[in-house]
């Protein structure tokens, strides 16, 4: 199985209005492209907590194969999505995981 993270720092601000739309908006959005067949949501505490909020975001896909799929037909738009309704507000950055 694979983990795709995408971990945000997001400004307090605006933490519920991004939490509610991540859950009914995005991550459906990203989970209907069939490349991934699950999701979870995690508030990191402690010392990896730094300004605004940080969580992550975790996709879970069959292969890499499906999140090279993802990357390449459908990160992009996500991304821009994002910034439109968020655009300045938040920080991203993404990290790909194996289970062994």
């Amino acid at each position: 199985m694979i983990l795709y993270n995408v971990t945000y720092n997001v400004d307090e601000s605006i933490e519920q209005e991004w939490l509610a739309w991540l859950k009914a908006s995005y991550l459906p959005a990203v989970l209907s492209t069939g490349l991934f067949h699950d999701s979870a949501v995690y508030l990191l505490h402690g010392a990896y907590a730094s300004e605004g909020v940080t969580y992550s975001v975790q996709l879970f896909a069959e292969s890499f194969d499906k999140v090279n799929v993802f990357e390449q037909l459908y990160a992009a738009r996500f991304q821009q999505e994002h910034e439109a309704h968020f655009g300045g507000q938040f920080v991203q950055f993404q990290t790909l995981m194996e289970r062994k």
